[in-house]
């Protein structure tokens, strides 16, 4: 669960928080996360683009996540960058806009049509 606290009456920020618990068989449940935080002046496609950097780092910490891939390398991650006041995903084998940051899904899905 994703959490955003308001934090400007201490600090001139957000803090955004990532909450979970991993579930165990053997023992009892672990709490896990992180967190950081972004200056409240933050326009919404920097914060759209620093969370899904966020994001991306940490589910690269688990084995067998790889997250979002281009389709031209499977080992080559999307860079989340601000174009043109867009938050997108960036294509690093060509520099180019592959889409927008929240709508990855749908472009993949479009792609997976195209090429059929």
């Amino acid at each position: 669960m994703w959490t955003i606290e308001d934090t400007t009456d201490e600090i001139p920020a957000w803090t955004i928080g990532l909450n979970a618990v991993e579930t165990r068989t053997n023992g009892p449940d672990v709490p896990s996360g992180f967190g950081f935080g972004l200056p409240y002046e933050t326009d919404v496609a920097t914060a759209t683009s620093v969370i899904a950097e966020a994001v991306q780092d940490w589910l690269s910490g688990y084995e067998f996540v790889l997250w979002p891939v281009s389709s031209r390398s499977p080992l080559l991650l999307f860079a989340p960058e601000v174009r043109d006041g867009n938050a997108v995903w960036i294509d690093r084998a060509a520099g180019s806009v592959t889409c927008l940051i929240g709508e990855l899904c749908a472009w993949r899905a479009s792609a997976q049509v195209t090429q059929s």
